[in-house]
């Protein structure tokens, strides 16, 4: 076994499903691509064993938990369970290239110690996978990638590879952590001077549907304030409080802002979405940070 792709997924299997056909269609078939259900409700584990019958996808493994214990138990155990020296982390709506972990594994043959990190471009239409998969010209895709999909995160699990052994050095995700767990194993796994490359070479096309509910989109963000505090308090640096915009002026200009507007109440449903969203993450971060 060469390689091992975790996904954790939860009440998304009409997403997922879509997904399968380009994880069958690797040039590397020696993998194990392990999806985490974190106790769905729609059905996903059954859904799935099916597919994998219908379609004779060996390659599929399917682990079932019996309660909902959050994404970062489930990267655990896909660290822990899997059988290949190196782990592959994406997310259930993740579309990929036929060599996806083909180029992935050549530069783990390259480097000994190694974070590879990807492009993640995220789209909105589920029409516009022709057009990235079969449409476009090779030139253009890549001008496109290039485009669009550059980051400077050092570890994001929505693309990113690293051997197995690393992350168990590291201590495994923090399970304290709903959001920003990534970037907060990123931190400890740079402490051991692990080189981090990106590459262009491995896109991933990242479905991502826009939060239309005002409650749900300020549920969101307020969560991710949270846990970006959370990431503060625990590694209070200036490379945190630039990654999380909790530095002068802004966490002067925030803290007027989160007197200003009560999110809670009805009436801030009436601001604008861009508006909501930087309230709500400021409301969350103050009140983790601070404990108000």
């Amino acid at each position: 076994m060469l390689a091992t792709v975790c996904i954790p997924t939860y009440n998304r299997i009409n997403i997922l499903l879509k997904t399968l056909k380009y994880w069958q269609n690797q040039t590397i078939k020696d993998f194990e691509l392990l999806i985490i259900d974190d106790n769905s409700t729609d059905n996903t584990s059954e859904i799935l064993n099916n597919y994998k019958k219908e379609h004779n996808f060996k390659n599929l493994i399917i682990i079932r938990n019996e309660k909902n214990y959050g994404s970062a138990h489930g990267r655990n155990a896909g660290a822990l369970y899997s059988k290949a020296p190196i782990v592959i982390y994406t997310d259930d709506d993740a579309f990929v290239y036929p060599n996806y972990i083909e180029n992935h594994l050549k530069f783990h043959h390259k480097y000994k110690n190694l974070i590879l990190r990807g492009p993640i471009i995220n789209f909105n239409n589920l029409n516009l996978i022709d057009d990235l998969f079969f449409n476009f010209n090779k030139l253009s895709r890549y001008f496109y990638i290039y485009l669009k999909g550059y980051s400077r995160n050092y570890f994001c699990t929505a693309n990113v590879s690293i051997k197995k052994e690393l992350i168990v050095k590291a201590g495994l995700f923090n399970l304290d952590f709903y959001r920003w767990q990534d970037t907060e194993l990123g931190y400890r796994l740079r402490k051991y001077g692990i080189k981090r490359i990106f590459s262009f070479n491995i896109p991933i096309f990242h479905f991502k549907q826009e939060i239309t509910d005002p409650l749900k989109l300020k549920e969101h963000y307020y969560q991710e304030g949270k846990y970006a505090a959370k990431l503060v308090k625990i590694h209070n640096n200036l490379s945190t409080k630039l990654r999380t915009s909790f530095i002068f002026p802004f966490n002067f200009l925030w803290k007027i802002l989160y007197y200003k507007y009560n999110i809670f109440d009805k009436n801030s449903l009436k601001i604008s979405s861009k508006k909501l969203k930087k309230i709500s993450y400021i409301k969350g971060f103050l009140d983790e940070y601070y404990k108000i």
